[in-house]
Order: structure tokens, then sequence, then C-alpha cells
């Protein structure tokens, strides 16, 4: 279809409700993501045209899935439904396309996705999150320096987005760029020290905690950690990121009675486990945990592709690539 000017709302109410849904949207909290559902399904409610609205709903859907907090396996189909109702609408919109993409990841349709992506940038070459989305597929897929360009440049588009600091930083750290990703972490944090979305996204903390474990901060790690686990207690990533801290700190027994406590039922368990092994240097038992998992989220299949060089040169690694469909140039050695 022909690109709208304006969103078409036959109401200003729906129009409100959108505006809302976008609000709660930025903050990524999992409080804030279920009212933006709620806002957006009502719009829809009011303008079953309206294919803002849509593409909303199916943004809000996909960081649902995304962040873990509902089940991904039940979060990413609404989000791709929605946003191939809003490009049937209107197709000339980037947004519903971005989140077909990142959908398309999740499925691991990694050259389906990258054609989406390139669709939406196309369709809008300033869409902060095309680009952020985009990079994520990128750097799933191996191609490091490329991933961090895009989140480069989303984070350039959208200066005042915390979670595109969050990727961004992640991906500066994969590409050995330690000191900055710290200091892009801390930027993240200290820029809404009291906001909600600091307080309630667990996955800053425990990636701001990783930082501070590396660069031997532990105090630092330890309230960065604590605070995950307040938010999601007994997420395996949480508690894995808690209990890592302890590790480091030379309290082995503390850091295993913790892990314990992980919520083995959590879809994601079998493979924060093997990232746990690895940690341990229990290669072997890696890979089985790794052997075992059903359920590929998108911030794991990040996690896999940035394991460490000496992992990636065992030929279970391959064979776990190959198992994902990842192309096989992310089996890179290159940091």
């Amino acid at each position: 279809g022909v690109a709208a000017v304006e969103p078409r709302v036959n109401s200003a109410s729906a129009k409100r409700l959108y505006l809302s849904g976008l609000n709660s949207w930025n903050d990524r909290s999992k409080d804030g993501l279920d009212s933006a559902v709620i806002d957006f399904r009502r719009a829809i409610e009011i303008d079953p045209l309206y294919a803002d609205a849509y593409a909303g709903l199916a943004n809000a859907y996909v960081m649902i899935g995304y962040s873990g907090y509902r089940p991904a396996k039940a979060m990413f189909p609404k989000a791709k439904a929605a946003a191939l109702q809003s490009i049937q609408l209107d197709s000339g919109r980037a947004a519903p396309f971005a989140a077909l993409g990142m959908e398309l990841t999740w499925e691991r349709k990694f050259g389906d996705a990258e054609r989406i992506f390139q669709k939406a940038l196309a369709l809008d070459s300033t869409y902060a999150t095309g680009h952020q989305w985009y990079g994520i597929l990128l750097m799933i897929t191996g191609r490091k320096m490329e991933a961090v360009a895009e989140l480069k440049r989303a984070a350039e588009l959208d200066p005042l987005s915390l979670q595109i600091q969050n990727n961004y930083a992640t991906f500066l750290g994969a590409v050995g760029q330690r000191e900055a990703q710290l200091q892009h972490y801390e930027n993240a944090v200290a820029q809404e020290p009291d906001s909600a979305w600091v307080r309630r996204n667990p996955w800053l903390l425990t990636n701001l905690a990783g930082a501070y474990i590396r660069a031997n901060q532990l105090g630092k790690a330890k309230r960065a950690a604590e605070r995950a686990v307040e938010i999601l207690p007994g997420h395996p990533r949480a508690v894995g990121s808690l209990a890592a801290v302890y590790r480091k700190m030379g309290d082995v027994n503390r850091a295993r009675e913790l892990y314990a406590t992980a919520d083995t039922t959590n879809e994601h368990y079998a493979a924060y486990r093997g990232f746990w092994y690895l940690d341990e240097n229990k290669i072997d038992s890696a890979f089985i945990s790794f052997s075992k998992v059903k359920e590929w989220g998108i911030p794991i299949m990040i996690g896999i592709a940035n394991l460490p060089p000496a992992i990636k040169r065992d030929p279970r690694y391959a064979e776990l690539m190959e198992r994902l469909g990842i192309p096989t140039q992310a089996l890179s050695t290159h940091p």
C-alpha cells in the first residue's frame, strides 16, 4: 500500500492510547511492556484499521519475548501476527518490518530476517530500533563489526534509548573494547539513576555486573546482580550473574548454593546452565547442557556467538552452530 502521511485514526482516544503505549514500550520493563500491550490493543479496538497500533503491539510482544519476561514461544508468534496485520494495512512503515525481522531471527530464519530488516531500513533509514535489531542479527551471525556499526548508528539516532545503549555496550565488549563497554553501561545507568527503567530492567544490571566482574570491581558487581535477582527472583540469568560474583570472590560454595536456587522450569534454563558450566571450565558438561536446549532465546544466541576462541575451536561448537543454522562465517575465532 501507499504510505500514509499521518496515521489514519478515526478517534483522538485511539491516538492517545497509541502514544501511551509507545511511552510504556520505551520503559522496556515487564510492567511497562504489559501496559503497552493493553494500550495498543485498546487503540485497535477503537480503530481496527490503525496500522501503527498493530506495529506497536508487534514491538511490545517482541520485547516481552526477547527479554524473557514471558515465554518467547508464546510471544513471538503474536508479534508476527500483529506485524503482518500492520503491513497489510500500510506497507510503507519501517516498524512492523523490523518487528517481523526480530521474529524471523528468533525462528532462526536468518536470511529471511536480513532481507526484512533491509526492507525496514530502506523504508526509513532513521528508524533507530531497526538499526538496533538488525545489529542483533548481524552479531548472532558473526558479523561483529557490522553489528557494532548498526548499534552505533542506532545510538546516534536515539541517544536517550537506554536499551540501545545496553546493546551497544554489549557489542563493544564482543569486539574486545572492554573499557568502552563498561563506560557505556555506566553512562546508561548514570543518565537515569532513579529511573524505573534502570530499577526494573534486570538485563542491563546483569550486563553491568559482568563488566564489573571483568574489571575486578566486585562490590559494584554484587550490587548490580543483587538488584537483578530482586527484579526476577529465580531467573537463571539473574541468579547466575550473582553466583558469578561470589565465584570471582572465591566463595565457590556460596556460588553453587545460589545457582541451585535457579528456576529449572524456565524455558532457557539449559542454555544458561551451559554458560555456567563454561564459566566453571567444565567444557564437556557445558556442551551436554547446550545439547539439551529446546528454546534458543535471542540473547542466548548472542552469547553463543561470542564464546571465547578456545571454545569455538572445539568441534562440538561447529556442530552446535550447525544445529542452530548459524552461517559458518560466525565460526571465525577472531574477537
